[in-house]
């Protein structure tokens, strides 16, 4: 906040409060200063609200003694009021079971809140109230009215991101002998697993009562796997949500958010855009990267398997946003192409037979699609940028111990550990002297050691 004007005249303070929501005059017995000189520089320091009848009175007051007196006041402002949600259906978030509901089934009480005001300061500046996110965004399936949140279709009930909705739900067996894909627009309850075969293509959710086993799976929101993912060298999961399951081997799997995995990580290939934790056991072999870092309890093993852990916006972010990259590309080229073949018959559209105008402006209007589409994924690759940025942690938790064999890298810098170094530790990124360099925090007494750390360069990096 700018500093307070301020101003005095003869035996006259005119005091502003630190907020600037008050204007004080302090006038002293027998003070020189008029009440036009006071109203003078009253507007000389651009107060927007003061009463010219109180410096008045207030004049005439500090012929009896001292006189303190507030000629100016600012209107506070009234933040808004959040609204408030009591649930009638039982449900969590991260379970992996889903939570059925019915048509016309009640599934929440709204209480509305309210919209507050802008203040103005006493220069007549706007303050800003408070605002508040709404309570709850209702997404499809779902009408708000009445004070209350009624189910339109049978399906899982769904919190994501504040967005309450219902998904058309898919329940089957994995065991049932079926090798036919799995395409769904909504979300998928498996009873059992999912064996080596099948191929999974889903917008929604996911929840698996057994396991994945060498699946090609590609499922919009989170991925929740009561036992666990086996690649078998041949499974790929693309999931845009989070994913939890009891322990993964093997593999291609990118992830667009967390990844928790209750017991190890063995040979396998992760990209996760948020944060990447082991809850009790080992990571080692493969390529591990974790946009928001990575904790586990053991990284490596006794055997020294060769394994990179990379925590940060390095090739993570790369990875996540090479897809969009190329696409964009190729619209451009297409349409660069169909502009090229349309040109040439513009100029002699009036010659062209009715099959070639029709032709042309097909053409045409692919072009113009193309070129929309091209500039939302464009905006929407810079928005995920951004974000994937914005997010990025450069750090490595180690519980127990880490083995040799392992390389840590970060956007700038890697180390390779020749020998084990017992945790608890924490490893980051730090720049000395412009030079990137990891560093090694004892978990215990919070000492630090910098590690031998080599430069990344974008070479390097994108050939990992």
């Amino acid at each position: 906040m700018n500093e307070l004007p301020k101003a005095s005249l003869d035996g006259v303070e005119i005091a502003i409060s630190s907020d600037r929501m008050t204007v004080t005059l302090n006038i002293q017995h027998g003070a020189e200063a008029s009440s036009s000189d006071i109203i003078a520089q009253l507007r000389a320091l651009k107060i927007a609200r003061f009463d010219d009848g109180m410096v008045i009175e207030a004049i005439e007051h500090s012929k009896k003694g001292n006189k303190s007196l507030e000629v100016a006041n600012g209107v506070a402002p009234v933040d808004d009021r959040p609204g408030r949600v009591e649930y009638r259906v039982p449900f969590a978030i991260s379970s992996p079971s889903p939570t059925k509901v019915e048509v016309e089934q009640v599934i929440a009480n709204v209480t509305p809140g309210s919209m507050g005001t802008d203040g103005i300061d006493v220069f007549g500046q706007l303050i800003e109230r408070r605002k508040s996110p709404p309570s709850l965004q209702i997404g499809r399936n779902l009408l708000e009215g009445n004070g209350k949140v009624i189910c339109q279709a049978r399906g899982n009930l769904q919190l994501i991101e504040n967005v309450l909705s219902v998904e058309p739900l898919l329940e089957i067996r994995g065991d049932d002998g079926q090798l036919a894909p799995i395409v769904f627009d909504g979300d998928v309850a498996v009873r059992g697993s999912l064996d080596d075969g099948r191929s999974v293509e889903i917008t929604g959710c996911l929840a698996v009562g057994g396991a994945l086993e060498a699946v090609q799976l590609n499922a919009g929101g989170s991925v929740m796997v009561q036992g666990g993912l086996i690649g078998k060298q041949k499974g790929r999961y693309t999931i845009g949500g989070d994913l939890k399951c009891r322990f993964i081997s093997g593999g291609i799997i990118v992830v667009g958010q967390d990844v928790q995995v209750q017991s190890d990580i063995t040979e396998s290939s992760i990209t996760c855009g948020g944060r990447l934790v082991v809850d009790h056991g080992v990571i080692f072999g493969g390529i591990i990267a974790a946009i928001r870092g990575l904790a586990c309890v053991t990284l490596g093993n006794t055997n020294g398997t060769p394994t990179l852990i990379e925590a940060g916006n390095g090739i993570a972010v790369r990875s996540f946003l090479v897809a969009a990259r190329t696409q964009i590309e190729a619209n451009q080229k297409r349409i660069q192409i169909i502009r090229s073949k349309i040109a040439p018959l513009v100029k002699v559209m009036k010659a062209l037979t009715r099959e070639q105008r029709e032709k042309a402006t097909e053409l045409l209007f692919e072009a113009d699609d193309l070129e929309m589409e091209t500039k939302k994924l464009v905006a929407d690759l810079e928005i995920q940028s951004r974000k994937l940025n914005e997010n990025a942690r450069a750090e490595v938790a180690i519980a127990k111990i880490v083995h040799p064999g392992v390389t840590v890298r970060f956007p700038d810098a890697e180390t390779i550990f020749p020998t084990a170094i017992k945790g608890p530790l924490t490893l980051t990124q730090q720049k000395s002297n412009g030079h990137a360099q990891i560093l090694l925090t004892n978990g215990t007494d919070q000492s630090t050691t910098i590690l031998p750390s080599t430069p990344i360069t974008m070479t390097k990096s994108l050939a990992a």
